[in-house]
């Protein structure tokens, strides 16, 4: 049988495999971790969600106008002003958007960094032995 020496080749190539392997694996643990507490901290604040629901009251109050001024000479005008508050409305909904989904992104890019990181250790541990 062939002596392996703990120096030797096999544990050169163990020692980054295992480093890959653990860094993947803190990776993969992290992506479950970091999303709860990126939701924790705002990431909309306060005055983002007053603006959000005076954009949402005013669009809606603007509806019904509309919907009552339909036929009359005030029509053009009010179709002007719910044309700006959906604009609003729809700027603030895209940042809300954004910031409901940044936590999902970050878990995202977590999970696949930590799986490539896992796949590389263990193509590295196990594939490359020396025969």
């Amino acid at each position: 049988m062939a002596n392996i020496e703990p120096n030797g080749p096999s544990a050169s190539r163990q020692l980054p495999a295992a480093i890959f392997l653990v860094a993947g694996l803190s990776l993969l643990a992290a992506s479950f971790i970091v999303p709860s507490q990126a939701t924790s901290r705002a990431s909309w604040s306060p005055e983002q969600a007053h603006a959000y629901q005076r954009a949402s009251v005013k669009l809606h109050g603007l509806s019904h106008e509309l919907e009552h001024a339909a036929g009359s000479k005030d029509e053009p005008a009010i179709k002007e002003k719910v044309k700006e508050a959906q604009a609003e409305y729809g700027a603030l909904r895209t940042q809300l958007d954004a910031a409901i989904d940044r936590p999902k992104h970050i878990a995202t890019t977590l999970q696949i960094g930590g799986s490539l990181l896992i796949a590389i250790g263990a193509f590295v541990m196990f594939v490359k032995r020396e025969k």
